[in-house]
Order: C-alpha cells, then structure tokens, then sequence
C-alpha cells in the first residue's frame, strides 16, 4: 500500500503533491482494527526502470537450487535446520555486525 494517493510519499525522485487532508483521508480507508493485526510495516523505494530492465545474468534455477542444498547441508552437519535453532545458540549462530545493530535499533525506535 503506498502512503498516499499519488504513492510519490518520501519518494527521492519524484514530488508528492497530497495535502495532508488528502493522504489522511486515503489512510482512513483501512480500518485501524486491520493496521492493528500488521505486525511489521516496510517501506520499499521505487526500483529505477534501467535497473528493474537491465541485461545483468540473475542467478538461474539450477545455481539456485545449488545454494539452497548447500545451505540445507550446513544446517543438516550442525544438527538442526535454521528454524529450529536452539534459544541458547542463538546469538551466537545469528550475529550482528555493528550495521545490523544499528538497523534494528532503528526499528525498536520507529515502532515504540
């Protein structure tokens, strides 16, 4: 859902034009009850089109499968997969450099 009518909100290219009776109004179509039940709410810049078209080779479906068999087998030698790490090993196996700290804490801020 983009956060105004126009969806140009916070857009570094383009320049929304909504006053802010508008882009409450457009808000207001979605029941609070609803926003309440979303736990998680993300803003996704505009891709440029040069970049969402361009000729760079993405990874096919065999290079693909490839890494996720070789992901499945490090889990598979550690004992268990990743969605059922154990809570004490947990921190130690899902580390954050101090880039992730910070994006985190910046998630906590925005949402408390």
């Amino acid at each position: 859902m983009h956060a105004c009518p126009c969806g140009f909100f916070s857009d570094p290219t383009r320049e929304c034009r909504c006053t802010g009776a508008i882009i409450q109004r457009y808000l207001s179509r979605i029941s609070g009850p609803l926003l309440d039940r979303i736990d998680l709410h993300v803003e996704v810049p505009a891709v440029p089109y040069k970049e969402l078209r361009g000729k760079d080779q993405a990874a096919g479906s065999a290079e693909m499968r490839q890494r996720v068999e070789a992901a499945r087998a490090i889990q598979q030698q550690r004992g268990f997969y990743n969605a059922r790490i154990p809570s004490p090993q947990f921190r130690r196996l899902c580390a954050l450099d101090e880039a992730g700290e910070r994006t985190l804490e910046m998630a906590f801020a925005a949402w408390a």
